[in-house]
């Protein structure tokens, strides 16, 4: 799942940025990547309906397809910040508050999940998780249509975009050492 990642991130940026909507580039995927993935989340939390062999191939394939639909939505969530200002203050005043989302979503998580999952199973923590997942999904799709209803991509108008390849990034890479040591990290942690 994790190699896959890696190979479909990079194909997924390259998908958004040749988008050309009148809705822009971005909101299209995080509406398409939200409600696809979505969809699969509840597929993956209903894996306590099966059992055995079943079980475990019905989890491989939907784990991988929930990295992919995420990676739908994600890729172009957090390439649109560029898109909504110029001014980099502004850019990282406005990435601070979905982080900060995520982090209380992170700490809820972990420290009252399970007692959740208790209470939104009555006891039977298949169905427990299988509820907390749709909850999930339901404030997942609010989100999205939020998003889609009030955020506004700026056009960025520049004589040429230059593209990027493959040995350009490389070189980026190979040059910068707090980047290496980024990566490294980042790929640890996962």
């Amino acid at each position: 799942a994790r190699i896959w990642d890696a190979v479909n991130d990079p194909i997924m940026g390259w998908i958004v940025n040749a988008t050309r909507s009148r809705w822009g580039k971005f909101k299209p995927w995080i509406l398409l990547g939200t409600l696809a993935n979505s969809l699969v989340l509840f597929l993956l939390f209903s894996a306590h309906l099966f059992e055995g062999t079943a079980q475990v191939v019905f989890v491989c394939v939907t784990y991988i397809l929930w990295g992919m639909t995420y990676t739908i939505m994600d890729i172009p969530y957090w390439s649109m910040i560029p898109a909504l200002s110029s001014s980099r203050q502004e850019r990282e005043k406005l990435v601070v508050w979905p982080r900060l989302f995520a982090s209380l979503a992170w700490f809820i998580t972990g420290t009252y999940g399970l007692h959740i999952v208790g209470e939104l199973g009555n006891g039977n923590q298949g169905d427990g998780f299988f509820n907390v997942a749709m909850l999930i999904a339901v404030l997942f799709i609010l989100s999205a249509f939020l998003i889609a209803r009030n955020v506004k991509e700026k056009t960025v108008t520049t004589q040429a975009t230059k593209k990027f390849t493959f040995k350009d990034v490389r070189t980026i890479i190979g040059e910068n050492d707090q980047l290496k040591a980024l990566i490294g990290t980042v790929l640890c942690f996962q």
